[in-house]
Parts: structure tokens; C-alpha cells; sequence
């Protein structure tokens, strides 16, 4: 949030210079890299924040309303995926992926408060921008 009220949120072109560098690491390596089909007109930078995989589990995240369109972005991934490997949290339940963070034998999960859950429907779109 301090960095898009400062202006200082990084530009979208060096983030895909980064996520391009660290996909041919991956690929190095043999690993399988899959990624979001770009939708006209929708920030994907964060795209990790729509689901997340835990095992063998990929658990798509409950997120704000305006960013639901993001999982059309992975339809092809969820293809490849059998159904009882895809879950969704209970309604209750507002979590995004890059809130999650496994580690061991322990999943890290990160927390806000509802004053910052106000803060963003308050501001709205203006903060997703």
C-alpha cells in the first residue's frame, strides 16, 4: 500500500524482466514452468495470489471480487489437474497465495486485520491500479 500511495510501485516491465529471468532458471533446472494467458486490460503481476499449490493440492484463493477474472487466467493449468487435487476454501475464508508460504513441515499463512480489508474496498479500484 505505502508504495503505491508513494508512487514508488515497481513498473510492470521490470517485474517481467524478473519473473522471465527466474522462469529460465527454473527451465534450467528441468523444472515444468506454467504461466497465466495475459487477459487485456488486468494487472497479473501478482498472479500467485489466485491459487496456490500445497503438495499436491492447488487451492484457489478466495480473493477481492475484481480480481476473479485472473483464474480464466489458468483454466489451462486447472485442465491438467484432477479434480480432487483442486480446492476452495470456504466462503469465510479470504486468502491469497501470496499470503501462503510452505516451508517443511510448516505452511507460514499471513493475516490483515478488516481495517486493511476496508482500507482496499474503500479505495477501490484506485489502489489496484
Amino acid at each position: 500500500m505505502e508504495h503505491i500511495l508513494a508512487g514508488t510501485y515497481p513498473k510492470e516491465e521490470d517485474m517481467v524482466k524478473e519473473m522471465e529471468a527466474f522462469s529460465n532458471v527454473l527451465k534450467k533446472y528441468g523444472v515444468a514452468v506454467f504461466r497465466p494467458v495475459v487477459l487485456e486490460d488486468c494487472n497479473q503481476i501478482f498472479s500467485r495470489d489466485i491459487a496456490f499449490v500445497i503438495e499436491n493440492k492447488l487451492i484457489i484463493s478466495n480473493i477481492l471480487p475484481e480480481r476473479e477474472k485472473e483464474v480464466d487466467a489458468i483454466l489451462h493449468v486447472l485442465d491438467k489437474i484432477e479434480d480432487e487435487n483442486i480446492l476452495h476454501p470456504p466462503e469465510k475464508v479470504h486468502v491469497e497465495g501470496g499470503d501462503v508460504m510452505p516451508w517443511n513441515d510448516y505452511i507460514f499463512v499471513g493475516t490483515y486485520s478488516g481495517m486493511t480489508m476496508q482500507l482496499i474496498l474503500l479505495q477501490g479500484p484506485t489502489l489496484m491500479q
